[in-house]
């Protein structure tokens, strides 16, 4: 009996040991598998966001103009850079042709003497009107009683008579002569005739009440008319103030003008047109190279100015219609970003284009980059973290846990989902749709992967764990 006792433990030792080999090397090799944090999809408040692509352009250009007619000599090429004084172009012209224009400067300088003096008249005049406006006497409305004194006094005349005749009545009443109605009609007529004598006083009381009010209501028409009068000839003088300043401008301009041709004359004919700042020549207008002739006030290039000011254009489709004035947007360099708004939106080419200006010396006019345009937060049903959305070369996709039951536990497998596009995303979550619309996929309950401390491919198996630092591999 203690034989077979001792055989019967080794065998049950044996299989508890065999047992545990094969649960623990079970074990080991699930240690070894990815690990993964899970998620499921939840309902949050996600902005929309595009992805185009900005070319860059300077904010700041301007048109340089010929001076003078004349032929170029001199010309700085395209895309020549330079500080402030820099010879952009030098015209040579000859010495009539310079002549005339001086001529034809001191003729404009005359014209606008003459139109300075005529609206120094004008403001004299307009000065002188809206005196007369403030010292016109006010129109007097007169006020005539004379028919309610006449009323008055017909009416007192009547009554005397009719107190009289009452008096009269009454003696006689007194002496048994009459009835005592003749006495109460006689009675009945004063009455009448004293609320009569009443309502005329009143009404004459109305009268000069109302005309009162007339009175003051005129003169505040009055001076309403006076304040409009004097406002405008107030605006008919800074006008023609503002015209004075003008050709004070332009004779400035001309002065200027006539310097300069003198300058050339006396240099042979020679004038240079310097950059007023830090430039880069942007475009020469065709045809103008060294030896071409220019006339006055001919466009000659386009030069853009230095100062980092920079207008990136970005367009896109109609149906991004989250798109709007003030919306954010995000310039991604290659080792930095910088943070805008859209100033405008304008129509190109059957699309749209949207405009941000950025102050960055990091840009160059040009250059192409990647533009992110976020759009207003809305709640969306199918969001998950960002970290969730994986890309290859197929496009954007999930993956999510499936767990098949085995005899010591549950097997956990990675697949994937790809049938959806990207509705939304933000800095934390993305949302999704359906694409087509379609009935909800398996992911849709199954837990999501969000992210993995190694490489996982479809079908892998993974680790589910609570959390922790993974590598950034997903």
């Amino acid at each position: 009996m203690d034989y077979k006792s001792r055989i019967r433990k080794i065998c049950i030792a044996f299989v508890v040991m065999l047992v545990g080999l094969t649960f623990f090397s079970q074990t080991l090799a699930d240690l070894r598998l990815p690990r993964v944090s899970l998620a499921f999809f939840e309902t949050q408040a996600v902005g929309p966001e595009a992805t185009l692509t900005g070319i860059v352009r300077h904010a700041t250009v301007s048109t340089i103009f010929a001076p003078v007619e004349g032929t170029i000599i001199e010309i700085a090429p395209l895309g020549d850079s330079g500080p402030a004084e820099t010879v952009l172009f030098t015209v040579h012209s000859d010495f009539s042709r310079l002549q005339e224009l001086i001529d034809q400067a001191n003729h404009e300088q005359y014209m606008i003497s003459l139109n300075v003096t005529r609206v120094n008249q004008e403001i004299a005049l307009e000065q002188q009107l809206m005196a007369q406006a403030t010292q016109a006497p006010p129109p007097i409305l007169m006020l005539s009683l004379m028919e309610y004194d006449l009323q008055l006094e017909s009416n007192a005349q009547a009554i005397e008579r009719a107190q009289a005749d009452l008096a009269e009545q009454q003696h006689l009443f007194e002496q048994g002569l009459i009835p005592y109605v003749a006495v109460a009609d006689r009675e009945t007529t004063v009455a009448m005739l004293e609320q009569a004598r009443e309502q005329l006083y009143t009404r004459r009381i109305l009268a000069v009440e109302n005309h009162a009010i007339q009175v003051e209501q005129q003169q505040e028409e009055r001076e309403r008319i006076i304040a409009q009068q004097i406002q405008s000839h107030q605006a008919s003088i800074s006008r023609l103030n503002m015209q004075l300043l003008v050709h004070a401008a332009e004779t400035e301009n001309v002065q200027q003008r006539i310097n300069q041709l003198i300058l050339q004359m006396a240099e042979g004919g020679f004038i240079e047109v310097y950059a007023e700042t830090p430039y880069t020549v942007l475009e020469i207008m065709p045809g103008l190279t060294v030896g071409a002739r220019v006339a006055e006030g001919q466009p000659v290039m386009i030069t853009a100015v230095q100062d980092n000011n920079f207008v990136i254009e970005a367009a896109f489709a109609a149906q991004q219609d989250f798109i709007s004035v003030g919306s954010n947007a995000t310039i991604e360099l290659t080792d930095n970003t910088i943070n805008a708004s859209v100033q405008r939106i304008f129509a190109q080419q059957g699309g749209l284009t949207a405009v941000m200006e950025v102050n960055s010396p990091l840009l160059l006019s040009g250059q192409a980059l990647r533009v992110t345009i976020a759009g207003n937060r809305s709640f969306f049903s199918m969001a998950v973290p960002r970290s969730a959305l994986r890309e290859d070369n197929m496009g954007y996709y999930i993956m999510f846990v499936e767990a098949e039951e085995r005899p010591f536990g549950m097997d956990y497998f990675a697949e994937t989902f790809r049938a959806f596009n990207v509705i939304a995303r933000d800095d934390d979550f993305v949302a999704l749709g359906m694409n087509p619309p379609m009935p909800p996929p398996p992911a849709a309950t199954a837990p999501i992967i969000v992210n993995s401390d190694l490489p996982i491919t479809q079908g892998d198996r993974v680790r589910p764990v609570a959390g922790g630092d993974f590598i950034a591999t997903r």
